[in-house]
């Protein structure tokens, strides 16, 4: 397939996402839904004690990650994932001693019903091609700038150089549970809220505030290459949330995404 025939078709995939962006947006300014409250965050102390517990669980990464370095070596890759997976189970753990201690009084709303399963299904759907559309056009746009795809993530190289092996399994477990988790409950159940409670009193504050915990996600991830894809993947995921109430669904919308992702490179393998 000629390159101008997948750019457009990833083209009018991602305005059709666009046009659906827009159309909830304009819902929101005239409305104003919230399937689910801001946090309202007091000075200093939320503050700081959020900036504390995301420090601790970063240097306690941190140490897990030179502990598995020193003893195993920094090509094994248990080296990389067992890390992993542990500062996703202390980003979890920060999320709820905050929860816990801060003076704002909220629930991440782990609610379980068949309106959750149904708009992670819905959200799915939407966010899959919407997502693969976008990493196609951005791809398709380097090519014709440079003659050359972009390179690939660093933890795709490894995933898809590793044998089959624990290895593999630890990578599986993190990638496709533990980061759906981890990072659901930090970019959406808490960031996006607390966005919500600063923009709150404008029009589209929901709106925005997807937008901005959408490019906080993408940041974190550390590659330009896929900053559009993953921010618009940060967007859906905060309207999942928004429609079902329940945390359980943009979670079970990432879990899906990075099981086909997995999915997608082991078969290229």
């Amino acid at each position: 397939m000629p390159s101008w025939v997948s750019s457009a078709a990833a083209a009018a995939v991602l305005l059709a996402v666009a046009a659906g962006l827009f159309r909830a947006a304009a819902v929101c300014a005239r409305r104003n839904p919230s399937g689910v409250s801001a946090i309202p965050m007091r000075w200093p102390a939320d503050f700081l004690l959020l900036a504390f517990l995301a420090a601790s669980a970063a240097f306690a990464g941190m140490s897990v990650s030179g502990a598995f370095v020193g003893k195993l070596g920094a090509e094994n890759p248990l080296s990389v994932f067992l890390p992993t997976i542990a500062m996703q189970v202390f980003t979890v753990a920060a999320v709820l001693i905050f929860q816990k201690l801060s003076d704002a009084d909220f629930s991440i709303g782990f609610g379980f019903s068949r309106g959750a399963l149904r708009s992670a299904g819905v959200f799915f759907a939407c966010a899959a091609p919407a997502v693969l559309a976008a990493n196609a056009l951005v791809a398709s746009a380097y090519f014709a700038v440079s003659g050359e795809y972009p390179p690939k993530q660093e933890i795709v190289d490894i995933f898809s150089s590793m044998p089959e092996g624990l290895g593999a399994v630890a990578a599986a477990v993190s990638i496709a549970v533990f980061a759906p988790v981890a990072e659901e409950m930090f970019f959406r159940g808490l960031l996006y809220r607390i966005f919500k409670g600063f923009f709150s009193p404008f029009r589209c504050g929901a709106f925005v505030s997807a937008v901005l915990s959408g490019a906080f996600f993408a940041m974190i991830h550390a590659d330009a290459f896929v900053f559009l894809p993953l921010a618009l993947m940060g967007v859906l995921l905060c309207m999942s949330y928004e429609k079902s109430g329940s945390i359980i669904s943009p979670i079970l919308v990432h879990a899906l995404f990075n099981a086909l992702n997995l999915g997608i490179i082991w078969i290229v393998k």
